[in-house]
């Protein structure tokens, strides 16, 4: 269910369900990992060049923001979202530094050049991978616009992920007996 249908599916369906007298174990809500690509994947898909030692690959990315000139300060524009990617020119240490202190997983660097050496050396402190490819920013964008459509369930962040979800949303007790009289 999604975020915005939650209270309605909690409070309508649910509770119409138990009413009648039918054995309601939960409802599991979306959650963006589950729709996630790695930063493998998208280092993949774009046949980049890993600046330093890669690190965190298996991260899990559900949005792209691309980093330009934005009208809102770096902190408000990049910390809206957890497990984001960030595609800016390599050109833009600014930029680049601006998403670094928010919850970026993964800078792609568009142009070809390498960032300088204080943007390497806070991705390398706060774990970031860097990508570098030669394209510029709006092929790269078209590259990956397809990327996440194409999730899949092939990752331990995501398996880990489901577990939770099912844990905290889900009646286990009834789900287990229902389970172990069903067969």
């Amino acid at each position: 269910m999604t975020s915005y249908r939650k209270r309605d599916v909690e409070n309508g369906l649910l509770s119409q369900l138990r009413s009648a007298g039918k054995t309601v174990i939960g409802a599991v809500p979306e959650d963006r990992i589950m729709i996630s690509v790695t930063v493998q994947q998208i280092a993949d898909q774009l046949g980049g060049r890993w600046v330093q030692d890669p690190v965190n690959t298996d991260a899990c990315i559900d949005r792209l923001l691309l980093g330009g000139n934005i009208m809102d300060s770096g902190e408000t524009y990049y910390g809206r979202y957890a497990n984001q990617a960030v595609i800016v020119r390599a050109e833009r240490p600014d930029i680049q530094m601006a998403s670094l202190m928010e919850d970026t997983k993964c800078l792609v660097l568009t142009g070809g050049s390498d960032p300088t050496e204080y943007v390497k050396a806070e991705a390398m402190e706060r774990d970031v991978p860097l990508i570098s490819v030669t394209e510029g920013t709006m092929s790269i964008v078209e590259s990956l616009s397809g990327l996440l459509d194409r999730a899949t369930p092939y990752s331990q962040n995501k398996v880990d992920r489901f577990g939770e979800l099912i844990n905290q949303n889900l009646d286990m007790a009834t789900l287990s007996a229902f389970l172990t009289t069903a067969h």
